[in-house]
């Protein structure tokens, strides 16, 4: 009769292996220093830590796709207000030359800047 230890009470499957696997399996185990169960389950645990894993991975990359997307929105905003910044620069200098042509044509003497 087998022992009533605590973890016979937990969930048990039957599970068939392909062939060669229980023995793959069985290495695992040994190498690890644990029982063919605790090699199964920890594969298991493994294989669902991957798959949460890439999960986040995914949302990470649907996250940072979606800066990428308002970044260059950003960028073209940026690109737009040094155009209209420049132009306005430019306008500005223009007037100040036809304010100087004017100054000069009056012959209006500009006080001197103090130091």
């Amino acid at each position: 009769m087998p022992q009533e230890t605590p973890s016979r009470k937990l969930d048990q499957y039957i599970v068939r292996f392909p062939d060669g696997m229980r023995d793959r399996l069985k290495t695992a185990a040994a190498s690890a220093n644990r029982s063919l169960n605790a090699e199964i389950v920890d594969r298991l645990e493994q294989s669902f830590e991957l798959s949460d894993g890439l999960e986040s991975l995914g949302n990470i990359s649907q996250n940072f796709s979606e800066l990428l997307e308002i970044s260059k929105g950003q960028w073209d905003r940026i690109e737009y207000l040094e155009a209209a910044l420049k132009k306005s620069l430019e306008n500005n200098e223009r007037s100040i030359e036809m304010m100087k042509q004017v100054i000069d044509a009056a012959n209006v003497k500009l006080p001197a800047k103090k130091p």
